[in-house]
């Protein structure tokens, strides 16, 4: 099989270059997880001397130009009408800045092609010649309101396949998407997003404490963890109705709040937070759950796991690969299962402990900004000798799916977890020597990191 590859041109990465990328929301904004990841990207390639300027909505409104952290902010006209309908999709109108920034950008890095800002500079990008980066975050959302799933399959195959025409490389964080993409796509890699290990780290030994009786949560109580917006597909109404004398749910993030849950005293609702106190919440939970469906590689669940805390989420999600483990809770999408799950990680300290520990390795192992934006750059600088085969392959060992990029690229399945041609089990090094099960086999703790490949 053909695929592309790349010449070690390290000589030539010297020259810095000018980067605009475009997302819908970013600082100040509190509450999208795109808007992190662009901010994130943007503040480590300025951290390295790229030029980079970075355009968004100016909701909240606030200066139309401004710098931080080296990063130049220009915040452009918009509506959001469609955030009634719990639709986060504002439409930018460009001005001149943008206009300009785009014009003298070597590269223009878009996110996620059904919003119309990202079909607006990808067009704008073409008629200057620019070479255009998309990254798809998440898959085909299927939504209970069939109403809601048609304007989204309208969208895709509108904004989203001119999107896609007009860009010429595509990222993805997940085999789904990655299998998605490549159906319309030549050039398409993956490439993880990072944490922020100075601020999502496990806490001291007398932190979490301080951190609760800073937020006036119970000192013994057992917290279980929700970061994400109030919109139907992350599942927080399901959540909500799993709640139980015997643990605290804590819900951060905004949208539209039933009034149900601001009264509810036996839960606690804490709203939209900035990510240096989400980061404080990690830190005061005991676990961390995503009941969600349609996601990519949510950034809250990085975060958490970079936290140290235990994983539920859904299996509705088709995650990343990294997360099929029995050490990450995948349930489904009930009140009982919840229930169930939470309690299982509270009544066993051991299981607490294996859990925390998984989560951490592999965000410090495979989560990190500095590798995001050394591959990104790979990705601005470098064009392809020759064509990619138009789908994945899974020839090499051990679930490595073939991207079609130099060695040292992770791919989508990140090394951890193949569903095909067989499983694999990854463990992660730990004193206990505790056996876990997954499918039809079982894999032993041990002292060293090591990957059993099961037939």
């Amino acid at each position: 099989m053909k695929v592309a590859h790349f010449q070690d041109t390290q000589s030539t990465l010297t020259p810095l270059l000018s980067v605009t990328i475009v997302v819908t929301y970013a600082h100040p904004y509190i509450g999208s997880g795109l808007g992190v990841v662009a901010v994130s990207q943007a503040e480590t390639l300025a951290s390295q001397g790229h030029q980079v300027t970075l355009i968004s909505s100016n909701i909240p409104r606030t200066s139309q130009r401004f710098e931080h952290n080296h990063v130049t902010y220009l915040k452009v006209p918009a509506v959001a009408w469609l955030e009634r309908f719990h639709i986060p999709v504002p439409f930018l109108f460009f001005d001149q800045h943008a206009l300009r920034a785009i014009q003298r950008a070597d590269v223009v890095h878009i996110h996620d092609m059904l919003y119309p800002s990202s079909l607006l500079a990808a067009l704008i990008a073409k008629l200057y010649r620019k070479r255009v980066v998309l990254t798809q975050h998440v898959p085909h959302v299927y939504y209970a309101s069939p109403i809601v799933n048609l304007i989204e399959m309208l969208a895709e195959a509108t904004v989203g396949r001119a999107t896609l025409r007009a860009s010429d490389v595509v990222l993805v964080l997940t085999e789904d998407v990655y299998t998605w993409m490549k159906q319309y796509k030549d050039e398409v890699y993956c490439l993880p997003n990072g944490v922020d290990f100075t601020r999502f780290h496990p806490p001291g030994p007398q932190e979490k404490q301080t951190i609760r009786h800073r937020y006036r949560l119970p000192a013994e109580k057992f917290l279980v963890l929700f970061v994400g917006r109030f919109v139907p597909k992350k599942g927080f109404d399901v959540l909500y109705r799993a709640k139980d004398p015997a643990y605290l749910l804590v819900f951060v993030g905004g949208g539209n709040i039933p009034e149900t849950l601001h009264s509810d005293e036996e839960v606690r609702i804490l709203g939209p937070l900035p990510p240096e106190e989400v980061a404080l919440l990690y830190q005061a939970s005991d676990a961390f759950i995503l009941p969600s469906y349609g996601e990519g590689f949510p950034l809250s669940l990085q975060e958490a796991m970079a936290t140290g805390l235990p994983i539920i989420t859904s299996k509705a999600n088709r995650l990343d690969q990294t997360l099929v483990h029995p050490l990450i809770r995948s349930i489904g999408v009930t009140a009982p299962e919840i229930r169930s799950a939470i309690k299982e990680i509270q009544g066993n300290p051991v299981l607490q402990q294996d859990m925390s520990q998984y989560a951490q390795t592999v965000a410090t192992q495979h989560f990190s900004w500095q590798t995001n934006s050394a591959k990104l750059v790979e990705v601005y600088r470098r064009k392809p000798e020759t064509t990619q085969t138009p789908h994945a392959s899974w020839s090499q060992p051990v679930g490595m799916m073939d991207t079609g990029l130099i060695p040292g690229w992770p791919p989508c399945s990140n090394t951890m977890v193949s569903q095909a041609p067989f499983m694999s089990v990854h463990t992660i090094r730990s004193g206990s020597g505790r056996n876990y099960c997954i499918q039809r086999s079982c894999v032993r703790l041990p002292t060293t990191l090591r990957l059993a490949a099961i037939p």
